[in-house]
């Protein structure tokens, strides 16, 4: 029972990463290096106002979903896969119909969703042109994932 029930509201509480071929929480130094990179992201990500009470989603029971990032209310649809493991968020006309799958884990106070990094890196970036933010940030971003082959960037999230 790890899956993960999505619809009603979650709120954004950190930056998720994971990196490929690390073997789980077993190990250590992966554990430590894994939140060392989750905490330079999270600076990143607070510069543009992905912060902590600033981005929440809501899942509908009929699989629309709603986001607020940047103040700015962004929807589509959703659809969990895989024994409900991956989760799809097909974004509607204002992020370009950008499609991200990315993983679903349950998380002992919520759950992390999880996206290739170049795809969560070309949703900031459409995101932010849209808000009219610089995406400075984003090429900061980008020189990190450089770094980690393989890597997984996404959200924290709890219910609200």
């Amino acid at each position: 029972a790890n899956s993960v029930s999505l619809p009603g509201t979650w709120s954004y509480t950190g930056a998720a990463v994971a990196l490929s071929g690390e073997s789980a929480l077993s190990n250590v130094a992966g554990a430590a290096v894994t939140s060392g990179i989750e905490s330079k992201l999270d600076s990143y990500l607070q510069k543009i106002g992905i912060k902590p009470g600033a981005v929440s989603f809501t899942f509908n029971e009929d699989k629309t979903f709603t986001s607020t990032i940047f103040g700015i209310p962004m929807g589509g649809t959703w659809q969990v896969n895989d024994d409900a493991k991956k989760v799809t968020l097909q974004y509607g006309k204002v992020m370009k119909y950008l499609s991200m799958t990315g993983t679903l884990t349950r998380t002992s106070d919520g759950c992390e969703i999880l996206f290739d990094a170049d795809r969560f890196l070309s949703f900031l970036k459409t995101a932010l042109s849209y808000a009219g933010k610089s995406s400075s940030t984003a090429s900061g971003i980008s020189s990190l994932t450089d770094s980690y082959k393989g890597m997984k960037i996404g959200y924290k999230l709890v219910r609200k």
